[in-house]
């Protein structure tokens, strides 16, 4: 008679965001997030706390700066 193979159980692993992701940026929030537009707006309210996170590089133009290129409109956009 054959032995049954030996089964390894899984336990769940608690994630941290400040351990478990390379260069995490947190920002203080504001209010509560609850969608994409909320998560902007509490960007664009620590501009210059987001920005000393990314460290070198990086430039605020505008909220949303609009490119025209043959006759098209795009938008570069921080969110």
């Amino acid at each position: 008679m054959n032995k049954p193979k030996k089964i390894e159980i899984e336990t769940l692993k608690t994630y941290s965001i400040t351990t478990d992701m390379k260069n995490p940026i947190i920002i203080p929030i504001q209010s509560k997030v609850t969608n994409e537009h909320d998560l902007e707006l509490n960007i664009l309210a620590n501009l210059d706390y987001f920005f000393k996170q990314l460290e070198q590089g990086f430039a605020y133009i505008a909220h949303q700066y609009k490119l025209v290129q043959d006759n098209h409109n795009y938008f570069i956009n921080i969110s």
